[in-house]
């Protein structure tokens, strides 16, 4: 035996919208870029307010970004052990649909994932990162700084 199933369902947040990074299974339905919005017939927000009671988390934004980090496992919390799980969600094209995705084991998941791999963007080590803030505050990251600069300045644009 090596191990039990879980739901291969991977997401992203874009601001408070859970959005599917990955294909999950082995259809051409649930594709990357969809609009999540239930869970098993609940709500997200309500699948979220849920798994905050297992979730060490001091902000929505952290919340989330634990969510995204081990979506698998939380459903599993919250939901128990599933065969399949009901999704319904909005294709990047506008269009509503549900789907059920069903458990695989992860030798399973594995291969599907190196089957249908999505192109990753070129990431440079030593690209400069910068985010204007307003009121004149920027924070910027160096591969030389793994933490996020602040400067009082107003950064030269161009």
């Amino acid at each position: 035996d090596k191990g039990g199933a879980i739901i291969p369902l991977s997401i992203v947040y874009r601001d408070d919208v859970m959005i599917t990074d990955n294909w999950a299974g082995t259809g051409d339905r649930l594709p990357p870029g969809s609009r999540i919005t239930a869970l098993n017939g609940m709500p997200v927000p309500e699948f979220e307010a849920r798994a905050s009671r297992i979730i060490s988390a001091d902000s929505s934004r952290l919340l989330r970004s634990q969510i995204e980090l081990g979506l698998p496992a939380w459903l599993y919390l919250v939901f128990g052990p599933v065969e399949t799980l009901q999704v319904d969600y909005i294709t990047p094209a506008g269009m509503a649909a549900r789907h059920d995705v069903a458990a695989m084991g992860f030798d399973e998941i594995y291969a599907l994932q190196d089957a249908r791999a999505l192109p990753a963007p070129d990431r440079s080590p030593n690209a400069r990162i910068h985010r204007y803030l307003g009121e004149e505050i920027s924070t910027y990251s160096l591969a030389l700084f793994p933490q996020p600069r602040r400067c009082g300045a107003k950064m030269a644009s161009g």
